[in-house]
């Protein structure tokens, strides 16, 4: 494609999994949240929400996964990654929650998270505390895994080249370009497949027909 003309946006793996060589995230291996915000902490901030999973190698699910599409390409890991287990909870009514402990976390993770000493001589300061560090834990030395793990191509042929009705290259006649060829990635939730399926029926019909 690129001895035709065509301009190449720069191949990388993505919606994968990220490596997390902490050993607290290991002994959390195999425990969901529903529901969590998973944050680059650098310029910009991006950031996904959704289904979050801890593994023996780091973490993964559908927030992370998708997260790994907006890594910066200038960019260079490891990065540091902030955790919201409770995305739905104002860090400002936190406490009050957290002096009576009615939080909805599992009991592993939540283990590491309470203040020190028993309830009655938690602090105004220890139960702010313990918000602030809920609303963002810290992932330090995260990596993006490989396209062993990955799910999708992100990069490929530039889409300003392509007629987006017949899939039809607009530098190279009789040339159909489809699926992950394209530089065209969505996130988790049959997106890519729905892409893919779409090009390649529109590649096809286009070319039978010319």
């Amino acid at each position: 494609l690129e001895a035709l003309g065509h301009t190449l946006i720069p191949l990388r793996p993505a919606l994968v999994p990220w490596a997390v060589p902490l050993p607290w995230v290991r002994d959390l291996a195999g425990i969901t949240l529903e529901d969590a915000t998973i944050t680059l902490d650098r310029q910009g901030h991006p950031s996904e929400r959704g289904g979050f999973l801890f593994t023996h190698q780091g973490i993964s699910g559908p927030a992370p996964m998708n997260l790994s599409r907006f890594i910066p390409r200038e960019g260079k890991p490891p990065y540091r990654l902030l955790l919201d287990p409770l995305p739905d909870f104002d860090e400002r009514a936190l406490p009050e929650r957290i002096r009576t402990w009615s939080l909805p976390l599992p009991s592993r993770l939540a283990a590491g998270l309470k203040p020190e000493g028993v309830p009655s001589h938690w602090t105004r300061q220890h139960l702010q505390e313990t918000a602030k560090r809920l609303k963002a834990i810290v992932l330090e030395s995260a990596v993006p895994m490989g396209y062993d793990k990955a799910e999708v191509t992100q990069g490929g042929v530039a889409l300003a080249e392509i007629d987006p009705k017949t899939m039809a290259s607009r530098l190279a006649p009789g040339l159909f370009v489809a699926g992950e060829l394209l530089d065209l990635d969505g996130p988790i939730g049959g997106y890519n497949l729905a892409a893919a399926g779409a090009t390649g029926w529109a590649a096809g019909r286009a070319s039978a027909s010319s």
